[in-house]
């Protein structure tokens, strides 16, 4: 549980910071968003 966490972070972070070379900053933001809104709600899930 605590290495799947680690995981999931990690992606997290690749997501926010590949999103920095989107030129276009209105883009950027949307995408950005959406990344943090996606990963809120999925927070709870678990492996099935």
């Amino acid at each position: 549980q605590f290495l799947r966490r680690q995981q999931v972070l990690q992606l997290y972070r690749r997501i926010l910071r590949a999103l920095r070379d989107v030129p276009a900053e209105a883009d950027r933001r949307y995408l950005q968003e959406w990344a943090r809104e996606e990963f809120r709600r999925n927070k709870d899930a678990t492996e099935e």
